[in-house]
């Protein structure tokens, strides 16, 4: 597929990002993020990158509500793409930006486990035959940080997806160490995924920064996600990112009308040291005006490439949130 491709560089406070065009026929533009971890500190982390799509196409049929059929007989061995470590994503259409986890396939289909979204019903909001996608390996620890390029005694701090309320502790830690790479007690954990719309702690035990590079894809479709509550009145955490390798205001990826009244995003410094950090702005959002922190206007503050931040969603706020944005440079 041709792509009109941008060339330019971004350099911001906590990442780097060039891209540049490959050739007329490429597909997507390369580029890399840098994010730099204090000594003995945490700091966060998420995909702003895709890892190289290993298959693209197009929807020939939706089946049934889990399903998809490939145009032109791909003739993909049996389950080529199973077990978790790919995922779909929707490249075009009314659900641009939405994944999903490949379960299983044969020949010409492609079974689904949906994360954050399904393939919808409704008109206007669904996806539909001919829409696009492609198929692309998730980010898991060893190919995040992998070993050798990230120091013995590093961890990852994951948060689970279901848990109701704020101030979540981690559901998991994951440990690298030498040789062995990445594990949770004594669980491999190398090969877990890392879903593109989440955010996790990265936590530097060492007595030196800790410097991390991310080199992939730079997305050229939608980033979407949806932001749902998991217990009626209770305030909910929602650690998110804004999943480009690019900045962002705060009311261009969460434009008007968007979120809730009483819905907070708080964003932590990258640059403080310690562990446990508390967030350095919380934002509260204000029907008519957006987002604020006491009197100072938060509508206009980048998100660097890459940053993530937790939403947290009002008690009084139990409505999905889908969140949808197309960066400037796929304009």
């Amino acid at each position: 597929m041709k792509k009109s491709i941008k060339t330019f560089s971004l350099i911001a406070s906590a990442a780097l990002l060039t891209i540049t065009s490959l050739s007329a026929v490429s597909t997507d533009p390369v580029g890399y993020v840098t994010t730099t971890i204090p000594a003995n500190s945490d700091g966060l982390l998420s995909t702003a990158l895709h890892r190289p799509a290993i298959f693209s196409g197009s929807v020939a049929s939706i089946p049934d509500s889990d399903t998809i059929e490939v145009s032109n007989s791909p003739e993909f061995l049996a389950d080529e793409y199973a077990g978790g470590g790919n995922f779909i994503l929707f490249t075009s259409g009314d659900r641009e930006g939405l994944w999903a986890v490949i379960d299983s396939n044969d020949a010409d289909s492609i079974d689904l486990t949906f994360v954050i979204q399904d393939l919808g019903e409704d008109v206007e909001d669904r996806v539909e035959i001919g829409d696009t996608f492609s198929i692309i390996p998730f980010w898991t620890p060893a190919t995040l940080l992998p070993e050798g390029e990230t120091a013995a005694g590093t961890q990852l701090l994951m948060f689970s997806r279901s848990q109701p309320g704020i101030n979540i502790s981690a559901a998991f830690i994951y440990t690298l160490y030498d040789t062995y790479g990445w594990y949770a007690g004594p669980t491999d954990v190398n090969n877990e995924p890392i879903y593109p719309d989440e955010s996790l702690i990265v936590r530097n035990v060492s007595d030196e920064p800790l410097k991390l590079v991310q080199a992939g894809n730079v997305p050229m479709s939608a980033y979407r996600t949806v932001l749902s509550s998991l217990a009626e009145g209770v305030e909910q955490d929602i650690r998110l990112t804004s999943g480009l390798p690019s900045e962002v205001a705060i009311r261009d990826l969460l434009d008007p009308g968007t979120a809730g009244a009483g819905d907070q995003i708080l964003i932590f410094d990258q640059d403080q040291v310690g562990q446990n950090k508390s967030a350095a702005i919380i934002a509260t959002y204000y029907e008519t005006y957006g987002w604020y922190s006491g009197p100072t206007e938060r509508n206009n503050y980048l998100l660097q490439p890459g940053q993530g931040f937790v939403y947290r969603k009002a008690a009084a706020n139990n409505l999905d949130i889908v969140v949808t944005h197309s960066p400037s440079y796929q304009q």
